[in-house]
């Protein structure tokens, strides 16, 4: 084996915490597997910054699956015309504790309720206040049509 002339810091680091992983990675360069909890998280991250800079009602964001999609289409994946992952398109992604797109789908929309409730109640001066009632009250997209999930005109008035 030849000699290292420089190891980096984060090289060391993933030395010491997992020497198999530290040859995979740096010595076999073997391709990582992404996780779906990245694109799910853009796809989050995505949201809230539209809820935060466009100054629009919660409502009028979207669903947080309009936005998934959106994301793992950047990523390469591709979708039928109803926005369902072609088959196999998501097998190139790790999920974790059952954090499948479908988990995703369904919590999504819920954690963006959530960080909606938590902005309000840091408006008005209580952030641990709790909420006499959310926006959107966890409504589903079940039984949304795929031109509505972003526009959410698949929800109760």
């Amino acid at each position: 084996m030849a000699e290292l002339e420089r190891l980096s810091h984060s090289s060391a680091h993933t030395y010491n915490e997992c020497g198999e992983r530290w040859r995979l990675e740096r010595v076999e360069k073997v391709d990582k597997v992404p996780w779906l909890a990245g694109p799910a998280g853009s796809a989050f991250h995505t949201m809230t910054e539209v809820y935060d800079t466009s100054g629009v009602d919660a409502l009028e964001v979207g669903t947080y699956k309009g936005y998934l999609v959106e994301a793992l289409m950047e990523d390469g994946v591709g979708f039928d015309q109803d926005y369902n992952p072609m088959p196999g398109e998501l097998e190139r992604y790790r999920v974790s504790r059952g954090e499948t797109y479908e988990w995703w789908c369904r919590a999504g929309d819920h954690m963006f309720d959530q960080y909606v409730a938590w902005r309000e109640r840091s408006k008005s001066g209580n952030p641990r206040s709790n909420p006499s009632s959310t926006r959107r009250g966890g409504w589903s997209t079940t039984g949304c049509s795929a031109s509505s999930y972003r526009s959410r005109s698949c929800y109760p008035a």
